[in-house]
């Protein structure tokens, strides 16, 4: 199969998941009352004075990754800072615009400005995706961690409104933030009614002595758990308002239950890749020994990726290397999370009031969304934002949808038009960058 016809079957087939994804998000009850005219209101009134910060911060993180790569360069050549900074804002809006191929217009740039070798720059490249991998399970892990919690519970001293039994109550929560029922018979449909975005009402549904009641949970609930039909138990259930219906609160700290696993996971990638720059050229000469039972095309590919780490680690040439190495990628990371936290907080609303470290907790998902992107327009990084705003930081629709498509913007427009800056100055173009990158 042809390299043109492998990237027309890629792209058809991340339009498909990207098509289902948004076909089963419309169809979802949240999305029926969705105002796209307020959307765009609440985008153009997000505050000018934090989004240049946020590109500032976006254009500083491009500098860092310059400084990061020209360190590992060092090695084999002192490059141009200017040529490396240049290389990473074309890289990235290559693969904007023409997508996963644009991943090699930074390597090919560079060596070809540098006159060094592709391979060489393709080391650079795999080691950076190595760094940025742990960097990022890393992060997730330490949002987790250090990101406050939703209460499972309303707050002290919160009113109880007890409804007398009905097989159609309605939970009205402007009566209190917990909705009792005692169950002497089926509760075949109920509603819940008045209750405010943002609101954490808590459910004690309560057999009586016979027990063995059922119970229809409101509509505009999800994820509510089956009641216990026991004799006298009672079913104890939160829930948080997102401006549509009300999701489980317990999502989250399940999430941070896996923290330290997170966490543990990026420390053995650094160790990991430690133990391989130790032992490259042994671990590299027994790919045939060792994976003989594979065709002997994945064989070499597994062989080529190796020798490439190899090279890459090649600068990391003291300990000293690896600490600085790592010291850069930590100020990266920083800076890609502020760019978030910046957005969200120019909009306003519920989003002003999220934290730190649940805008680098979104960053975590925004970056699994980039494996499904059409060129030029996203797709799986607009959708992972908002659905991790909805469901992990319980943020109304219209609100999540108006972060994922301003954080898009804010990074798309900015790295694109200085990339037509810098083009425009080295006399290239996009399709110049777009050969560069087939023709490797």
């Amino acid at each position: 199969m042809t390299k043109s016809a492998q990237r027309w079957l890629g792209l058809a087939a991340t339009a498909l998941v990207l098509a289902l994804i948004v076909y089963n998000l419309t169809r979802s009850p949240e999305w029926r009352t969705f105002n796209a005219k307020q959307l765009w209101l609440s985008i153009a009134r997000a505050r000018p004075a934090l989004l240049v910060l946020a590109v500032a911060a976006s254009y500083a993180s491009y500098w860092v990754r310059a400084v990061r790569w020209k360190y590992f360069l060092e090695p084999i050549k002192r490059a141009s800072m200017w040529t490396l900074f240049a290389g990473q804002i074309l890289g990235f809006s290559s693969i904007y615009l023409i997508g996963r191929p644009g991943e090699l217009v930074r390597p090919g740039y560079i060596a070809r400005k540098e006159h060094v070798s592709f391979a060489s720059q393709l080391a650079i490249l795999l080691l950076e995706r190595i760094y940025d991998t742990a960097a990022i399970i890393l992060l997730f892990g330490l949002a987790l961690y250090f990101q406050p919690l939703p209460p499972t519970r309303p707050r002290s001293g919160a009113v109880v409104n007890l409804l007398a039994f009905s097989p159609t109550p309605v939970f009205d929560a402007s009566k209190g933030d917990i909705q009792s029922i005692v169950l002497t018979a089926d509760v075949d449909s109920s509603s819940l009614v008045n209750i405010r975005e943002g609101q954490t009402v808590r459910f004690r549904i309560i057999q009586d002595a016979a027990g063995q009641h059922r119970f229809a949970w409101p509509a505009n609930t999800v994820g509510a758990p089956t009641v216990n039909p026991g004799p006298s138990t009672e079913t104890d259930w939160a829930c948080i308002y997102d401006g549509s219906r009300c999701q489980p609160v317990v999502q989250l700290r399940r999430l941070r239950s896996t923290a330290e696993v997170v966490m543990v996971f990026a420390v053995f990638l650094v160790l990991a890749m430690v133990a391989f720059r130790l032992n490259s050229e042994s671990l590299v000469a027994s790919v045939d020994r060792r994976f003989g039972f594979l065709p002997f095309r994945i064989r070499l590919g597994l062989e080529g990726f190796l020798r490439h780490l190899a090279q890459g680690l090649e600068a990391i040439r003291h300990w000293r290397d690896l600490v600085a190495s790592v010291a850069w990628t930590v100020v990266l990371w920083l800076l890609n999370a502020t760019v978030f936290w910046l957005v969200f907080r120019s909009l306003g609303g519920d989003l002003a009031r999220i934290s730190w470290w649940a805008a680098a907790m979104v960053i975590f998902f925004a970056g699994l969304g980039l494996l499904v992107q059409l060129p030029g327009v996203g797709g799986g990084y607009q959708v992972a934002i908002i659905e991790a705003l909805k469901r992990l930081l319980h943020i109304g629709t219209a609100t999540a949808t108006s972060g994922g498509i301003l954080m898009w913007i804010i990074t798309f427009v900015s790295c694109v038009a200085f990339a037509f800056v810098i083009l425009l100055y080295e006399g290239l173009s996009f399709t110049k960058l777009r050969h560069m990158a087939d023709n490797r």
